[in-house]
């Protein structure tokens, strides 16, 4: 018996984006022409400093709270969401010190608690590869090459969007 997440269309997936208020939705650098210029900052760096002229931007954010394609809780870009989009309800949380990453789920997501509930679920799900876990894989794998990529002498950088300003990161990918 096989499994498929069916999405509600409830609209929750595209607002509350900035919940932690720090930080937007991550956009790969070939996803920031889906969105307006002025709703996007920048995000992940490598470098010495921002400042310096060899400080590199890896990623981009959107800044704001619900997503400006929304309509009528129904995404109006669906075939060309970014990446995160296309994961959720999946996310990546870390990575292992073998090199695994760490998922988990959306615990607000509607239509997951729905299909939790059901009996079709828990027969299926265990033998299913879902189409979501494979973006938030490539997602992680995605992070996990920024991480790599940073030499010694640089350092990672997040852009917050409370404060205005680059700050070291400490996230670990």
């Amino acid at each position: 018996m096989s499994w498929e997440f069916k999405c509600l269309e409830c609209g929750d997936c595209c607002k509350n984006l900035r919940s932690n208020k720090k930080f937007g939705l991550l956009l790969l650098p070939s996803e920031i022409d889906l969105f307006p210029h002025d709703k996007e900052e920048l995000c992940l760096g490598k470098g010495i400093s921002p400042n310096h002229p060899e400080f590199v931007i890896w990623g981009f954010q959107l800044i704001d709270d619900t997503c400006p394609h929304l309509f009528e809780n129904r995404c109006t870009i669906y075939e060309n969401r970014p990446m995160v989009c296309r994961a959720y309800p999946f996310k990546m949380n870390s990575v292992t010190a073998t090199g695994e990453l760490v998922f988990s789920i959306s615990p607000e997501c509607r239509a997951l608690k729905k299909a939790i509930e059901s009996e079709k679920y828990r027969e299926g799900m265990a033998s299913r590869s879902l189409y979501e876990s494979e973006m938030a894989k490539y997602i992680g794998y995605w992070l996990n090459n920024f991480q790599r990529w940073i030499k010694k002498e640089d350092t990672p950088w997040l852009y917050n969007l409370e404060k205005k300003e680059w700050e070291v990161s400490t996230l670990k990918f």
